[in-house]
């Protein structure tokens, strides 16, 4: 109730709202990708808000799928530790970002849904890279903005790759390489798989 929530529950009624309630805190994504706590917990409606007015401009939003050029400055090519500003994209009118830090010379990315633990469970991303040498993809399950850096990584959700090896398998004479996001929806192509096969909800239910 001190960040704005007017809502009233009994039981367990009350955990699960706030599993999900958008007076809820979450982590400060500057902190998250700096590993400190500048700036504590924020409001979850307010968070990319919070990052913007005391942080960095996000980028703006960005076509899924298609490729964009990421240029590397000093200390990227270095292999200094740093991060990004995240990239914003938008999938069925939600929100989410693409994160990326540099730590102990190893490039992180993830994918963050500005939305709750459940909504994120049913999306994943794949993340492909065109370099001077080759091409890579990783395909992992979308993070909630809930989650730090630390939860997300030994779940499994987090691209990670030597700088060393990012420097000579991907990157140009002009310091680029080139990368696309997609973002899928797992809950709707469930749904597709099993109109195609001609199975309903009711069979998925009861089928052994």
């Amino acid at each position: 109730t001190k960040n704005g929530c007017k809502e009233a529950f009994v039981g367990n009624a009350l955990g699960e709202h706030e599993l999900e309630c958008i007076y809820r805190l979450v982590p400060c994504l500057f902190d998250t990708m700096q590993r400190k706590d500048c700036c504590g917990k924020q409001v979850f409606c307010k968070v990319i808000e919070h990052y913007e007015n005391q942080h960095s401009k996000l980028f703006p939003y960005i076509l899924l799928s298609t490729k964009y050029k990421y240029n590397l400055n000093e200390m990227g090519l270095a292999g200094e530790d740093g991060y990004s500003d995240p990239d914003k994209f938008t999938l069925n009118n939600q929100t989410f970002l693409l994160l990326e830090k540099t730590e102990d010379k190893v490039v992180y990315k993830w994918v963050y849904i500005h939305g709750t633990p459940n909504e994120a469970k049913h999306f994943s991303y794949t993340l492909k890279f065109f370099g001077k040498k080759s091409k890579m993809s990783f395909e992992g399950k979308v993070a909630a903005i809930d989650e730090s850096f630390d939860t997300l990584f030994e779940a499994g959700k987090c691209f990670a790759i030597p700088h060393k090896a990012l420097i000579a398998q991907l990157v140009d004479e002009d310091n680029e390489y080139e990368y696309s996001l997609e973002i899928k929806n797992l809950k709707e192509e469930v749904k597709d798989e099993n109109y195609e096969s001609g199975i309903s909800d009711n069979d998925e239910d009861t089928k052994e």
